[in-house]
Formats: C-alpha cells, sequence, structure tokens
C-alpha cells in the first residue's frame, strides 16, 4: 500500500521588515527557513500548494546556486573573509550546506583569500592609526586563523615599531600636567596599542617637548 503526501498551503514569515529570511509554513506549521532569493529562484509563492518533499527538493535545487550568487554579490561590495561570507548567507536563510559550498566556490574562484583579506585590512586599519592589538580583534572577529592574523599584522604594523608609531599621533605634551598624561595615554590604549605602549610614547612625547622648549 502506496503512501500519498498530502498537500498543504504555503505561507511565508519574516523575522523583520529588512530580513532576507523567510520562515516557511505548511498549513500553519513551520517546516524550515531558506533565502528570499532562493524562493524567488525556485518560482514558489505564498498562498501555493506543495507536500512537504515537493517543498523541500524545490528549494535544495536552487538553495546552492542562489548562495553563489548571493556570495559574488557580497563580494562585489568589498573584500570579505571567507567566514564573514559564511555568516551573511546562513544569515540571509541559507542552510549551512548551502553557504558551505557557496564559500568554497569562491575560494576556488580566488575571489575569497583570506591571507589578502587579513593585509588590505591590517594597512587601512594601520594607516587610520589604530594599535597593533585593535587590529588584531579585527582580524579575529572576522574569523582570521591566527597563522594568517599574525602574518598580516607583522607586515602591517611590526611590533617593534608601535611605540613609534603611538608617538607619532601625539601632539607637544605637558609633561608636568599628569591629567594631561592619563589622557593621552587612554587616548592611545583606546586605539589598540598596548598600555606600555602607550606610557612609553607619551613620555617621550613628552621629553621631546620639553627639549624643543629647552632649546627655544
Amino acid at each position: 500500500m502506496s503512501f500519498t503526501e498530502d498537500k498543504g498551503i504555503v505561507r511565508f514569515t519574516t523575522p523583520s521588515p529588512r530580513s532576507r529570511v523567510r520562515v516557511i509554513q505548511l498549513d500553519g506549521v513551520e517546516v524550515r527557513r531558506t533565502s528570499r532569493d532562493a524562493l524567488a529562484l525556485a518560482g514558489i509563492t505564498d498562498g501555493c500548494a506543495y507536500t512537504s518533499t515537493e517543498l523541500e527538493s524545490a528549494l535544495e535545487a536552487v538553495e546552492p546556486a542562489s548562495a553563489n550568487s548571493r556570495a559574488i554579490s557580497l563580494l562585489a561590495q568589498r573584500e570579505r573573509s571567507a567566514a564573514e561570507v559564511f555568516k551573511r548567507l546562513t544569515g540571509d536563510g541559507y542552510p549551512s550546506s548551502a553557504a558551505r559550498e557557496a564559500v568554497d566556490r569562491s575560494v576556488e574562484l580566488g575571489l575569497i583569500d583570506d591571507a589578502r583579506f587579513a593585509e588590505a585590512y591590517a594597512r587601512t586599519k594601520a594607516a587610520s592609526r589604530w594599535g597593533r592589538e585593535r587590529i588584531a580583534n579585527g582580524l579575529d572577529a572576522a574569523g582570521i586563523d591566527r597563522d594568517t592574523a599574525l602574518a598580516a599584522l607583522d607586515s602591517a604594523v611590526p611590533i617593534d615599531g608601535e611605540i613609534e608609531r603611538a608617538t607619532s599621533i601625539l601632539g607637544p605634551l605637558d609633561l608636568h600636567d599628569r591629567k594631561v598624561r592619563e589622557r593621552h595615554v587612554h587616548r592611545l590604549v583606546s586605539r589598540g596599542f598596548r598600555y606600555p605602549d602607550a606610557m612609553e610614547a607619551v613620555i617621550r612625547a613628552s621629553t621631546a617637548t620639553n627639549r624643543n622648549q629647552s632649546d627655544s
């Protein structure tokens, strides 16, 4: 005796107005989530009738291609790490399998390169006068592995140049004003410089200021 699966009415909901995620219900029961782009590609519309099996098959047939197109669109906007693209795709409603496949494909094509991303990120933030620790935290948040991040940091912001970089950020300082010194130390720390390096930079800037005043 064969079993015939009944069709249900498809309805969509979304977590928020701007979300690309679509929550799919069959006869009022949530069955899965996907991206609005995948639904459009599959031609699944609100109010149509599907069995659970038909719905799953239709989505599985289009989600990899849809996720790949979305990944390319994201990468056209700016350089991104593999972890960032994966997070965006799953956040758009794509299953992890489709998101991973799209990321792997982008890596194969050279559209995603974590080493290239890390190098560009480190140099851009160094130009914005970020300290090494803040840049490292940003790379970690982007999902860059430790060795790749360290290579980018050593290239863009060598650790033995941090005090000199921090000193160059500071203007003339009054060594005798403790509050001014503390304010500049905290300013450097907030930019991502280590506290000892920030302290040394303030001392050097203050010493240079006093030397210039003595010579004038």
